[in-house]
């Protein structure tokens, strides 16, 4: 079985598919989660406490009314397997370490592509950009 980020909150827990996490960005008190690819996916929801599971289609990003930081809290919690793709690089992202394209320095962007192709820039400190290049050249 494909290993699940699973994020409860108080009436749903959502189990998307690590694989299928692009990125994860903060949004005050919300977390926009964006997707690889461009067709759709099925995530499965879990209600409340009766045990019902919904199952939801979902297509590019899934915003979840959750901190970051939070996110970041299961994320350590989850298996060596969950750790070791997802990784929070700033205060604002969360990123699956899989799909980095490139990261330029000079420019402080990150860059990120999917599988059908499509790059996505994300401004990220030096500093942080440095830590992770050298974590992911070792």
């Amino acid at each position: 079985m494909e290993q699940a980020l699973i994020i409860p909150n108080s009436r749903e827990t959502y189990f998307i598919p690590v694989s299928q996490i692009l990125y994860i960005k903060a949004d005050g008190d919300y977390i926009n989660i964006y997707l690889t690819n461009n067709d759709p996916i099925q995530i499965r929801r879990e209600k409340g406490n009766d045990g019902k599971t919904e199952i939801s289609t979902i297509k590019y990003e899934l915003q979840l009314a959750i901190q970051l930081g939070n996110i970041d809290k299961i994320i350590e919690k989850s298996s060596n397997k969950i750790r070791k793709h997802l990784v929070r690089i700033d205060r604002s992202y969360i990123i699956n370490i899989d799909y980095i394209f490139k990261i330029n320095l000079t420019e402080s962007n990150i860059y990120l592509m999917d599988p059908s192709n499509r790059i996505y820039p994300l401004r990220i400190s030096r500093e942080r950009l440095t830590e992770l290049k050298k974590k992911l050249e070792k």
